[in-house]
C-alpha cells in the first residue's frame, strides 16, 4: 500500500508541507507519517500524543487550528 511507499518519496517532495498526525491514530500509520517527515527536508512534521485520529476535533483544536494559521501565513 501507499503507506509502505511514501516515506521513501519523502526526498522528491518540492513543497512546503506541515503534516500533523496523532501518534495512537488506529486508522492510519503514524510511523509512515514520521518516516516520510524524516525524508522530506520541505516538511514540518508535529506529532501528537494523547489525542485521536481528527486531532481538529480533539483536545488539540486549538494547537492545531494555530499550527495551521501559523504555517499558512509563512507561506503566503
Amino acid at each position: 500500500g501507499v503507506g509502505k511507499t511514501l516515506p521513501a518519496r519523502g526526498a522528491r517532495f518540492p513543497l512546503p508541507l506541515l503534516l500533523m498526525h496523532a501518534r495512537g491514530d488506529q486508522l492510519t500509520r503514524f510511523e509512515a507519517s514520521q518516516k516520510f517527515a524524516a525524508n522530506c527536508p520541505t516538511c514540518n512534521f508535529h506529532p501528537f500524543e494523547d489525542v485521536e485520529h481528527e486531532m481538529h476535533n480533539d483536545t488539540s483544536r486549538e494547537r492545531v487550528i494555530a499550527l495551521m494559521t501559523n504555517f499558512i501565513e509563512s507561506h503566503l
